[in-house]
């Protein structure tokens, strides 16, 4: 009881606390809304004690939240030394130790360090952040790892059999009552992400939401996958009936990435559109060049929609390219030519659909009556705040 009572009067002597994440640009739809513009990258302006202004990342497939110990030494070596911002864990700013955490997978790296609890701002809602992992140790998991990042807040939703891995951000808020549900949205406009947590705005939706059919998940070290059912088609005609598609917020889909196994069947429909002369060689090294627009080449993926409830629904929703949206122009090649937006690779086991999807569609993660998760979208109207969102 001492201790609730500490940390309510500590919460509530630090309305001025100094991490503070820049505000969205629309209207709160509820009192308990948190509203945050994120970047290209997945990150929003924060300013922290020790630290001063920081952009820091956010990350929808873990749930921990992580800083780094200015006692890090090899995090320096493996990160990019101009963007490691480490952390000081000050009593007197109100940081408190709650534990330590070892041989922890961040990423390519095993971290070991303290668990701290910090005050936090967010959209002019004070917390306290718990669980927070302040890393003092890092080693490569890898021969080849990706640069380390030096802080990251993690916001998954997820559930493996029994086992609940909720963003520990969220599950903060939830306790000390700042938010009345673990859920949030997310959509993409005018060069930034638009994060709502909990619930979403009601207002930029054209449509009720639909839950995406599950067709995959997997979860290793609090980091959870998502896949969910789709079809490809190309001019018209069925590519792919079932294959798997991932839903990446910051990934670029402008090229779309495509197992090696589809080229055949884009191959054998493209000799029956054949245009000659203007087709040349097609093989995977040396993917088609047109001089002209080829109005036959369409793309299409029918992403299907949770049957399951009774009342009717969709079977799917369709993201339809035409050829203009399709094909790309490549003018800074001497030969001046048209291609499609497709990279076959090897081992490609499924599509990865990113900003581009979240320009026209509102992501929603929530639990339902039932205490399941579901992930949904809704089609976004296109209002003066939507008018620079485009798939191309």
């Amino acid at each position: 009881m001492k201790k609730v009572v500490f940390i309510a009067a500590i919460l509530l002597s630090f309305a001025s606390c100094s991490i503070i994440f820049a505000n969205a640009s629309y209207e709160n739809g509820s009192q308990k809304t948190i509203n945050i513009v994120l970047d290209e990258q997945f990150r929003a302006l924060m300013h922290v004690d020790t630290i001063g202004d920081i952009r820091i990342a956010f990350n929808i497939n873990t749930s921990i939240t992580y800083f780094t110990s200015k006692d890090c030494e090899d995090c320096l070596f493996y990160g990019n030394e101009n963007e490691i911002t480490p952390f000081q864990c000050q009593p007197q700013n109100n940081c408190i130790t709650q534990g330590q955490f070892k041989n922890y997978q961040i990423g390519d790296y095993i971290t070991s360090g303290d668990i701290i609890a910090i005050p936090m701002v967010l959209d002019g809602i004070i917390f306290y952040l718990q669980e927070v992992y302040h890393v003092k140790k890092i080693s490569p998991t890898t021969l080849n790892p990706s640069i380390y990042q030096s802080q990251q807040i993690g916001l998954l939703i997820a559930k493996d059999n029994q086992q609940v891995y909720d963003s520990n951000i969220l599950t903060s808020l939830l306790k000390q009552g700042k938010i009345d549900k673990i859920s949030y949205s997310l959509y993409y406009s005018e060069n930034n992400y638009h994060l709502a947590i909990p619930g979403y705005d009601r207002k930029i939706i054209s449509q009720q939401f639909n839950d995406l059919s599950l067709g995959y998940s997997k979860i290793s070290e609090n980091i959870f996958e998502y896949d969910f059912n789709a079809s490809v088609e190309f001019c018209g005609k069925l590519i792919a009936e079932k294959v798997n598609i991932e839903l990446n917020p910051i990934f670029d889909d402008t090229i779309f990435q495509l197992d090696e196994k589809y080229f055949s069947n884009f191959k054998q429909i493209i000799e029956e559109q054949r245009l000659l002369p203007d087709l040349s060689l097609f093989t995977v090294d040396n993917t088609n060049k047109w001089s002209k627009l080829v109005d036959a080449f369409t793309f299409n993926i029918k992403l299907n929609i949770d049957q399951s409830g009774n009342f009717p629904k969709p079977k799917y929703f369709e993201f339809f390219y035409p050829a203009d949206q399709f094909m790309i122009k490549k003018n800074n090649d001497p030969e001046n030519y048209y291609t499609i937006r497709v990279q076959f690779l090897k081992d490609q086991n499924r599509i990865t659909l990113g900003k581009r999807l979240l320009s026209k569609m509102m992501y929603y993660i929530y639990y339902d009556e039932q205490k399941s998760i579901k992930i949904a979208l809704a089609p976004l109207k296109q209002k003066t705040l939507l008018r620079h969102a485009s798939i191309n």
